[in-house]
């Protein structure tokens, strides 16, 4: 079965994802403005991408996939 989603902001590290007709593959972060979390997606080693975190409205993320990216998940939904 094939799934869809639509998150709002997400990152994609990997070009050869990108297609025409869409992204083929799992995100490496997507952010949910609305359920106010968000998931970083890491290829573990059996080859298969997967959530290995997920941060609810506070935390910190430190990306394997972007060296010497770092967010405060909590600024995220901060009004400025």
């Amino acid at each position: 079965m094939d799934t869809v989603v639509q998150p709002d902001p997400m990152v994609v590290c990997d070009p050869g994802k990108l297609h025409e007709n869409g992204i083929w593959g799992a995100f490496d972060l997507i952010v949910e403005p609305v359920g106010r979390w968000v998931q970083q997606y890491v290829l573990g080693p059996e080859g298969v991408f997967a959530p290995e975190v997920t941060w609810e409205r506070a935390g910190r993320l430190v990306s394997p996939t972007l060296p010497g990216f770092e967010l405060d998940v909590g600024t995220i939904w901060e009004k400025g």
